[in-house]
């Protein structure tokens, strides 16, 4: 069994779908390699989940990702080199079950794909799911709808997974493919328990990946309007987070909410526990 993702090392909810994926499998008795383009940071990624299944193998191209400080060529690399891990397996046949859970990269390739996004391919035709360069990002999507239809959608058929219901829709209508919605894994047991908390305060907490699109900036927009509350974004921040992290605080000090928005990015899972525990919203 094989499993590929780009990389786990962003440490955000497509990472959770592959680790909880290898932990199933692995617990069921299969043996399962996984391959990605940088090597996987163990360290960082049990930091930031906590309770981390590790696969029976793992292959990675690079040991350090020598564009990451580029997020536009960090982007562009990342779907040429997994397009290119995904078609040597499948061309190589080594394995009996190739899963791929990064199926908005690339949604043909394989048995089975879990797409936990709008596929790249189809970005250009929602503008509105702003990311940096979003032009730019258009033409990459266009081009790259047109190379995967005319080559790589010719070599199978694979059983689709999703995350949700609108991404089925937008699936069936602009692809054809018919998708089985299986939700994102989320530990509840973790979190029972923050229901019985009584005392919260006027705390505001925001759970992302540390990226563009992810429209981080409506929280110091909101801060500016809610004057009697404190806001913290959480989340982990990957190459090249640090642009995005300084332009937010920019914007904090721009609108004069400096001292009420905090950014906690990287750091340990007890860390958001505590935050939770104790925010209203």
């Amino acid at each position: 069994m094989a499993v590929v993702h780009p990389t786990l090392n962003f440490c955000g909810g497509a990472e959770v779908v592959c680790l909880s994926l290898i932990k199933a499998l692995q617990d069921r008795g299969d043996f399962v390699s996984l391959y990605t383009i940088d090597r996987p940071n163990w360290a960082l990624i049990r930091r930031g989940f906590h309770d981390v299944t590790v696969p029976h193998q793992v292959f990675y191209l690079f040991t350090d990702v020598p564009w990451a400080g580029f997020t536009t060529l960090r982007g562009f690399f990342s779907v040429l080199f997994y397009a290119m891990h995904f078609l040597t397996l499948k061309l190589g046949k080594r394995y009996d079950v190739l899963v791929g859970t990064c199926g908005e990269l690339l949604d043909s390739v394989g048995d089975i794909v879990y797409v936990n996004a709008v596929p790249l391919r189809l970005m250009h035709l929602y503008p509105e799911l702003s990311v940096e360069r979003a032009a730019q990002w258009s033409c990459y999507s266009q081009l790259y709808n047109l190379l995967l239809r005319e080559g790589v959608d010719r070599l199978g058929r694979p059983l689709v997974l999703t995350n949700s219901k609108f991404n089925r829709d937008i699936l069936r209508r602009h692809l054809g493919r018919g998708a089985i919605v299986v939700y994102p894994p989320v530990n509840v047991r973790r979190f029972q328990r923050l229901a019985k908390v009584k005392r919260r305060k006027n705390i505001v907490v925001t759970v992302s990946r540390i990226r563009p699109g992810k429209n981080l900036e409506v929280v110091p927009r909101v801060a500016r309007r809610v004057r009697d509350a404190h806001f913290l974004i959480i989340g982990s921040g990957g190459p090249g987070f640090r642009r995005l992290a300084s332009r937010l605080e920019a914007l904090s000090r721009r609108l004069g909410v400096q001292d009420r928005v905090k950014l906690l990015i990287n750091q340990p899972f007890t860390t958001l526990f505590h935050a939770l525990s104790g925010a209203k919203v």
